[in-house]
């Protein structure tokens, strides 16, 4: 099951970057792009610990 989840969590970064890219200003998208990345890193750290 676990390795399924990335996957669709890359998804759902899409969509999100769809909406962003039609709805937002420049400026707007590089906060949502960073607090997306930031978001992505928290959730593999999240699963690394759980593999420890």
């Amino acid at each position: 099951m676990g390795i399924y989840k990335p996957d669709l969590y890359t998804k759902d970064m899409k969509r999100i970057d769809v909406y962003v890219t039609e709805n937002l200003s420049l400026k707007d998208k590089e906060i949502v792009h960073h607090f997306s990345r930031r978001s992505e890193e928290k959730k593999i750290l999240t699963e690394m610990r759980k593999i420890i």
